[in-house]
């Protein structure tokens, strides 16, 4: 028998070949996150956001700044999410210093949080500390079809900063 005829195994009927690789996922203190290319994507508990946890996604997402020159950000707050008026102090002051260009998609964002997070927004507009576009959505799938196509924009507002 030659090598070109030996016929490949038969698979199960039902079973697909393997498409694109799942998301690594990584813990950030009680949540968790993984990072594909120009995005972040953070899975909140529901417990407390700590100032290690700010650090670590402040670190993430300035990783991918330095190399897209922007980072597109989906956080799924459907469990709630809880920041200290210390981490809320560190993400304005990182804002102000490092000044970010994202692109953020939140989504489960029940009514008390989403008007909390728009005030904050509003007041980073007012000090000019903003150069974030946020917006809300009820599912993951529909956020992350938005910030993809989002991308063209931070690109180009990239080379306009």
């Amino acid at each position: 028998m030659s090598i070109g005829s030996v016929k490949p195994p038969a698979t199960d009927v039902g079973v697909q070949p393997p498409g694109p690789a799942a998301p690594r996922w990584g813990p950030l203190g009680d949540h968790r996150y993984y990072v594909e290319e120009d995005l972040a994507v953070i899975e909140l508990s529901g417990g407390a956001f700590s100032l290690a946890d700010s650090q670590m996604l402040i670190d993430t997402v300035e990783s991918i700044q330095n190399r897209f020159g922007y980072y597109l950000l989906l956080g799924d707050i459907t469990r709630g999410i809880s920041l200290t008026s210390a981490v809320r102090r560190q993400i304005a002051d990182w804002s102000t210093r490092y000044r970010p260009n994202s692109v953020t998609a939140l989504v489960g964002a029940r009514l008390p949080a989403r008007a909390a997070l728009t005030l904050a927004l509003g007041a980073m507009r007012l000090l000019g500390r903003d150069n974030h576009k946020t917006e809300f959505f009820p599912e993951l799938e529909v956020g992350l079809k938005w910030l993809h196509s989002q991308r063209e924009y931070a690109a180009q507002r990239r080379t306009a900063r």
